[in-house]
């Protein structure tokens, strides 16, 4: 069972998102699950973000907005689309390091 669901809104800034994502990958464990909201960002970012869905066999859900949203609105999507007993939020800029979220839930609990 997922612990917690990793919220993530997305606009633009295609290098730090997939560095983001690659630390998430890397250095969590246990089950959880990614929640990116792409709040309507360019042609390369959106492609890159399709793709992930598509071939990463990551536990991603991807939700799409045609128009930027803005932060807040964005994040509340994403916790609407949840189904974890806990959500976590970061910004696409975040580098996270070995075990942090097993602390936070650790913390959370």
């Amino acid at each position: 069972m997922k612990t917690c669901d990793i919220i993530i809104p997305v606009w633009n800034q295609l290098s730090f998102t997939r560095d983001c994502i690659d630390s998430i990958v890397k250095n969590t464990f246990g089950e959880y699950g990614i929640i990116v909201i792409d709040n309507a960002s360019g042609e390369e970012t959106k492609k890159y973000l399709e793709a992930l869905k598509a071939s990463s066999g990551l536990p991603l859900k991807l939700i799409r907005n045609e128009e930027n949203v803005g932060f807040i609105k964005a994040v509340n999507q994403g916790m609407s689309a949840s189904d974890s007993p806990l959500v976590c939020l970061l910004n696409n800029d975040t580098l996270v390091t070995k075990g942090w979220l097993k602390e936070m839930v650790d913390v959370a609990n």
